[in-house]
């Protein structure tokens, strides 16, 4: 398990595996959620992404306001200036995203994701 520090942009907690923008992968459909990992976002990469399966969104750069007013979109939490993030992660990997914290969580302990599944589902029902 490791930790990463970002700004949190939208505040919330998502919890699912990582999907790394621009990819390899980005003509495959996914079928499940998923944080968008990318440096930055343009507004042309809103008719390309799956927005449907977005969960959340980090983004590498310090000022990204295509990456916020996406997830404000989505409803989605969303964390900025996380710096080169990307070379870091792989799709696939599981992530909890903490915009209240501004933390980036990478293949956490089952102790800390049973603690965060709790604490997300306390979020759904207020």
């Amino acid at each position: 398990m490791k930790a990463l520090s970002a700004i949190p942009a939208v505040s919330g907690i998502a919890i699912t595996e990582a999907w790394l923008h621009p990819s390899d992968e980005e003509d495959e459909l996914l079928e499940s959620d998923v944080i968008l990992i990318a440096d930055r976002l343009d507004p042309s990469d809103y008719l390309r992404l799956p927005l449907e399966w977005i969960a959340g969104i980090v983004v590498g750069e310090r000022e990204d306001p295509n990456a916020v007013a996406l997830a404000r979109q989505l409803g989605v939490p969303a964390l900025v200036g996380a710096g080169p993030v990307g070379e870091l992660l792989d799709s696939g990997d599981l992530l909890i995203l903490d915009a209240h914290l501004g933390k980036l969580i990478v293949d956490p302990d089952p102790t800390t994701l049973l603690r965060y599944e709790r604490e997300r589902g306390q979020e759904r029902t207020d």
